[in-house]
């Protein structure tokens, strides 16, 4: 063990043993090999944290799904300004809801005024938004003109925008389309579904 290894396990045990921290798993590697692993506290009141333990992350799926499609704009298989529809056809015609209609209660929508990139899906300034955090979008799900989200096949799927894309941050399903992007351009499977 070298002395980086020694001060990374000082570092992380005093952190646990002063209750800063109630565990903690740190893991560092190359490209060839992992180079530092360290596991200090307990997962519950009696088993010690291991480095494989499972965690439930949450919202940190979305930095996980962004870091991988930075990777592959670094790759150049994905462009920051190229519109997503290229990869993701079935999001070019999502409306953009601007209200209710009390009348006939249907959305009322508009046309996206410009395509959706992937810089705007990882900002967050795509249009998307949560029904849980817009009132409008939320509305429109109790008198059931959109769906009601669920951790199936993507809900976020015929869930309309916001806001044109662009315009306006909003915490939304934008990480959750990077994924399905992701997906499809890698032909592999990472489905985020943390809110």
């Amino acid at each position: 063990m070298n002395d980086t290894e020694h001060r990374a396990d000082r570092v992380l045990s005093e952190a646990v043993d002063s209750g800063r921290l109630s565990n903690v798993v740190a893991m560092a590697a190359n490209t060839d090999e992992v180079i530092y692993s360290g596991a200090y506290g307990l997962i519950d009141s009696v088993r010690s944290i291991e480095s494989d333990s499972i965690f439930r992350i949450a919202s940190m799926t979305k930095a996980i799904t962004s870091i991988a499609a930075m990777q592959l704009v670094e790759e150049g298989i994905l462009e920051l300004d190229e519109p997503v529809y290229n990869h993701l056809p079935q999001i070019r015609d999502l409306g953009v809801v601007n209200d209710i209609s009390e009348h006939s209660n249907e959305l009322i929508l508009s046309k996206q005024q410009s395509p959706i990139t992937l810089r705007e899906l990882l900002t967050h300034t795509a249009g998307f938004g949560y029904t849980f955090f817009k009132p409008l979008l939320s509305k429109a799900v109790q008198k059931e003109l959109i769906p009601e989200p669920t951790t199936d096949q993507p809900p976020f799927a015929t869930i309309p925008l916001r806001y044109q894309p662009g315009t306006r941050w909003l915490y939304g399903a934008n990480t959750e389309w990077l994924g399905v992007l992701i997906e499809i351009v890698t032909s592999t499977t990472v489905r985020t579904t943390a809110t």
